[in-house]
């Protein structure tokens, strides 16, 4: 589960002076040290109760322009500060019986959606009871990653998020069944990014049969690839072609090898599946048997 981290100290810390310290020193989650003081600063935005108060304030005065046009999480987080490697960020949690909760329904709010996280953050309970977790560990790298495979997902413990509570989630390890608080919290947390984060996998898991229910993180590349291969025939399918074979991540290569089917004639489309059941990347060769298989349902049964 994500590792609590006890920072009791009562001093005040700015936003202005925490990002000034994670300018300087940053925030590199396999470092002990650098976890341990970014924690600090985290415990010292809480300690200042009247902190994020003020900047939601200014928000609404503003009409939120600062957060629409550069928010991508919606209105559910508060964007503080983002800049290279490091975000900050508060979340709003409603109630299990508030009115957003009712009208949109939990699952806008990632509630009873078992997921891991592709980056390591801090996170810190500002207000309130704060969500309750059911925490699972896995292995990734045992993982080949497409939808309905078997993960053994282990069950740690089911805990509240409470007022000044500090969690490390760990990217790729720290799985958590998020469950509605009983009323209105707020937690804050401090992220680790990098430029490769939209290439790892962040999974969609169903508990009951432990399998993956889905990819829950998509580039536009994706999209791109399907409507290039039909727009510029020729282009497009040589670019998808090198995309299949030598693209680093294999969610990529796999939208190539579909985008190709979708483009091509039926006759070169299953041989294109022939060919991929031997591909070197798990994940292809899943998708390309599993495919002959629909499409060819009495030879295989």
């Amino acid at each position: 589960m994500p590792q609590e981290i006890i920072s009791d100290h009562d001093k005040i810390i700015s936003l202005e002076e925490a990002i000034a310290y994670l300018e300087e020193y940053g925030f590199d989650p396999t470092d002990e040290n650098s976890v341990a003081n970014a924690a600090y600063q985290l415990k010292g935005l809480y300690n200042d109760r009247k902190f994020l108060s003020h900047i939601l304030i200014r928000e609404l005065e503003d009409r939120c322009q600062r957060q629409n046009a550069s928010n991508a999480y919606g209105g559910q987080s508060i964007i503080l500060y983002n800049h290279k490697a490091i975000m900050i960020r508060a979340n709003i949690w409603p109630g299990k019986e508030d009115y957003l909760m009712r009208r949109n329904g939990e699952a806008a709010f990632y509630f009873d959606t078992p997921h891991d996280h592709n980056f390591d953050f801090l996170t810190i309970g500002y207000m309130g009871p704060g969500y309750r977790s059911e925490y699972y560990e896995y292995d990734y790298e045992k993982v080949i990653g497409y939808e309905g495979e078997a993960v053994d997902l282990k069950y740690i413990e089911t805990s509240c998020l409470e007022e000044g509570k500090i969690l490390h989630y760990r990217a790729h390890k720290d799985v958590h069944h998020q469950l509605a608080a009983d009323s209105l919290s707020v937690s804050i947390n401090i992220m680790h990014q990098n430029m490769l984060q939209p290439w790892y996998d962040q999974y969609h898991f169903d508990l009951l049969s432990q399998k993956i229910i889905t990819i829950l993180n998509h580039v536009s590349g994706e999209i791109l690839l399907q409507m290039a291969v039909h727009l510029l025939p020729e282009q497009g399918q040589a670019l998808a072609h090198e995309y299949m074979q030598n693209h680093p991540c294999d969610r990529m290569r796999n939208s190539a090898f579909q985008a190709l089917l979708s483009a091509l004639p039926s006759e070169e489309a299953a041989e294109m599946m022939s060919k991929t059941v031997h591909s070197n990347s798990a994940f292809l060769r899943h998708e390309a048997l599993n495919l002959l298989k629909i499409s060819n349902p009495n030879k295989n049964s």
